[in-house]
């Protein structure tokens, strides 16, 4: 039986000889000649990136538009006649490329024309005439995301 040869090496005196350098190894390079060991500089790093990001700026955050408000409410009962139709957003919108829809008691569907004004905000007039209408909407948010809905409501018989 033929024994491999002892290493010469004892325990806890350095790495093991290697032809090869591992990721083990490559990643304690940066640290030499640091005077610092390897170990403990990695953490420091990390603690300072933290650091760093906790103490940057805050910037506003970026999301879909939410439907925070509308006129009418959703399934509410409205009387007939010239109506303004409103829906109030979280988010600054892209008007010219945001819309609105009415789908009418006959099923034809309107696209309605938005009147001027925030930019938070879409509104539009129609002339409702009594039964189910459905409001559709479409906005297309500034951070580039479009988020669709409906708002269902009813125009009762004078």
């Amino acid at each position: 039986m033929v024994c491999p040869p002892r290493s010469r090496r004892r325990i806890g005196h350095g790495p093991a000889p290697s032809l090869n350098p591992g990721p083990a190894r490559r990643a304690t390079a940066g640290a030499q000649g640091t005077g610092r060991h390897p170990v403990t500089a990695f953490p420091r790093r990390r603690v300072l990136a933290l650091a760093a990001l906790a103490l940057s700026p805050a910037r506003p955050a970026h999301a879909h538009a939410i439907l925070l408000d509308s006129d009418p409410r959703h399934a509410a009962a409205i009387p007939p006649g010239e109506r303004t139709l409103t829906l109030r957003f979280n988010s600054r919108l892209d008007i010219a490329r945001s819309r609105l829809a009415l789908l009418r008691p006959d099923r034809s569907l309107t696209v309605l024309k938005l009147l001027p004004g925030s930019d938070h905000v879409l509104a539009a007039t129609a002339q409702l005439t009594p039964g189910r209408h459905v409001l559709r909407w479409q906005v297309l948010a500034i951070d580039g995301h479009i988020t669709r809905g409906e708002l269902p409501f009813s125009v009762t018989a004078p």
